[in-house]
C-alpha cells in the first residue's frame, strides 16, 4: 500500500516539475544572460550611479549575500534591528534582476532610494554600466575560490532536486 502512495508522490513531483518554465538565455557582448535581463538591457545599462553608490559586485554563490549584511551592518552603526527592516533584496537591490509578481525590479527600488546606496550585481565588470565608474563608485569585489563556487551551485542543485 505504502509503495502505491510513493508512486503517486513521485508522478505528482514529476507533473509538477513539468511545468516549471526553464529560463530562456541570449548573448550579449559574449556573456550569457537570461532573456528578461537580455531584454531589459537598455534600462540597465542606462542606470545613473550616484557618486556615493556602493557595488557589490561578485559571481553568484560567491557569498554576496553575507556581503549585503556585513555593509548593511557598517551602514547602520551596527544596529541589527535597522537591518531587519526589509529582507536584503528590498534593502541592496539586485540591479540587473527583472520584478516578480510582488517584488519590484532592481532598478525600481533604485530609483526610489535615497543616497547613499547600496547595489548588488552579478554582472562581469565589463557590463557594469559606466555611470559607476564616471562616478567613481566605490566598488566591492565578492570573490570565491572557484572550486567553492562550483560546490555551493552543486549543493544547490542537489537540493533544488530532491
Amino acid at each position: 500500500c505504502g509503495r502505491m502512495s510513493d508512486v503517486k508522490v513521485e508522478d505528482k513531483i514529476q507533473e509538477e516539475t513539468a511545468k516549471i518554465e526553464q529560463p530562456t538565455f541570449k548573448t550579449l557582448h559574449g556573456i550569457l544572460l537570461l532573456e528578461a535581463i537580455f531584454d531589459n538591457w537598455e534600462n540597465i545599462i542606462n542606470f545613473q550611479a550616484q557618486p556615493d553608490d556602493v557595488l557589490i559586485a561578485s559571481y553568484p554563490k560567491a557569498g554576496t549575500t553575507w556581503i549585503q549584511e556585513i555593509v548593511d551592518m557598517i551602514y547602520n552603526q551596527g544596529d541589527a534591528e535597522k537591518c531587519k527592516r526589509a529582507p536584503t533584496h528590498f534593502r541592496i537591490p539586485f540591479l540587473e534582476m527583472v520584478s516578480f509578481p510582488n517584488v519590484p525590479s532592481g532598478l525600481e527600488l533604485l530609483s526610489k532610494m535615497a543616497s547613499p546606496r547600496v547595489i548588488k550585481t552579478h554582472l562581469p565588470f565589463r557590463l557594469v554600466p559606466k555611470s559607476f565608474w564616471e562616478r567613481n563608485c566605490k566598488v566591492g569585489p565578492c570573490v570565491k575560490r572557484t572550486s567553492q563556487s562550483l560546490s555551493s551551485f552543486r549543493g544547490r542543485a542537489d537540493k533544488s532536486s530532491s
